[in-house]
């Protein structure tokens, strides 16, 4: 998380990623060069250093469970991350509602349900102590 700097004024459109730069392309390549020195697969890197401690114990739960799942569990997640309702994920994968219950049942979603919710009021107070107008994009 941070700031992006667009740099349209400087003649380059906002799709091209590599001209960028601003907090936001700094923390993610430092959390990808971590990451990938520590076999994870996820990480969270804000301006707050007591948030980083506490979500990075999130991300390596997160990733724990999430290297246990096979590719039919993450699509069935994903889903119900989404918001979908069991029926909807089953006509989705052509299965029926209790097979995506099954599936669902093995994955512990409802912890990752729990941190993401965490992970939002963090983001939410923080910008809320350092006066951000900005929504940080979490319901």
């Amino acid at each position: 998380m941070g700031e992006i700097d667009h740099l349209r004024h400087q003649g380059y459109d906002l799709g091209d990623v590599g001209k960028m730069d601003g907090e936001a392309f700094e923390y993610s390549g430092l959390q990808l060069d971590r990451i990938k020195n520590e076999g994870q697969n996820l990480a969270v890197k804000t301006p707050w250093e007591e948030a980083n401690q506490e979500l990075n114990i999130y991300c390596k739960m997160i990733d724990r469970l999430i290297k246990r799942w096979t590719k039919k569990k993450c699509e069935a997640v994903m889903y119900r991350l989404e918001g979908r309702t069991l029926n909807e994920i089953g006509e989705m994968l052509n299965i029926d509602g209790s097979a995506v219950h099954y599936r669902l049942a093995q994955t512990d979603y409802e912890i990752v349900e729990l941190i993401i919710q965490r992970y939002s009021d963090i983001i939410r107070k923080k910008a809320e102590m350092f006066g951000s107008d900005e929504d940080p994009g979490f319901r």
